[in-house]
């Protein structure tokens, strides 16, 4: 008879830690959608609505750090990912740019914690004829 009381409160434990071990799953899920966190991308720069009678040269590659929850990191496609300047803005000869989250065209709620170099410089000139 000891022994069936035994093996009760064995199976009786195990269901608890069961239940401990499915409550603690879910409440980790709860805090790590909602934690912030950061990736580093190194994301190519494109110019639009470029004159056709001007030459422009940037870096090809910015190297962009940005942060938010996992969740709002899921919402983005990284593959499409790009810097997006007006060419039309950067007109004179030399121009300094400080990205910001416009340029990358991200949602509202996605920061830009970094990004190397931090200052773009754009140069054009007119095409010789």
């Amino acid at each position: 008879m000891n022994h069936t009381k035994n093996h009760s409160l064995i199976n009786h434990n195990a269901t608890h830690k069961c239940l401990a071990l499915i409550i603690g799953i879910l409440l980790w899920q709860m805090v790590s959608v909602f934690h912030n966190t950061s990736i580093t991308l190194s994301l190519p720069i494109y110019l639009f609505n470029k004159e056709e009678n001007r030459t422009y040269t940037a870096p090809e590659k910015v190297e962009v750090t940005i942060s938010g929850t996992k969740n709002d990191l899921k919402t983005i496609d990284f593959s499409s990912l790009a810097i997006h300047l007006d060419a039309k803005k950067y007109a004179d000869v030399y121009k300094n740019i400080i990205i910001v989250p416009r340029h990358l065209l991200l949602p509202p709620k996605i920061r830009i914690t970094r990004v190397q170099p931090s200052n773009i410089v754009i140069t054009t000139k007119k095409k010789s004829a």
